[in-house]
């Protein structure tokens, strides 16, 4: 077991592990801005071939987003859950 640090773990983790951010709407406001900061290149992708991508073309982009925010929300997932049992032991 080592020891818990807070300035080693991503600004995320730290959020939600820190009893100075343990309030709902700061998490939430964190979170919505985190989750504006993911999506703005798929949504300027969405807007830039707006009259351009065949149907093929936003099918595979919107598959593409769904994977990579499935994929950045079980890492969080995963990151949270590693810092609070960090924190108990």
């Amino acid at each position: 077991t080592g020891t818990y640090s807070p300035v080693s773990l991503p600004a995320e983790i730290r959020s939600a592990t820190n009893p100075v951010y343990s309030s709902l709407w700061g998490l939430l406001g964190w979170s919505v801005l985190g989750a504006a900061s993911f999506m703005a290149p798929y949504v300027y992708l969405y807007y830039a071939g707006a009259g351009a991508f065949p149907p093929l073309a936003w099918t595979l982009l919107t598959l593409i987003v769904v994977l990579f925010a499935a994929n950045a929300l079980r890492a969080i997932r995963r990151k949270v859950s590693e810092a609070r049992v960090e924190a108990v032991t």
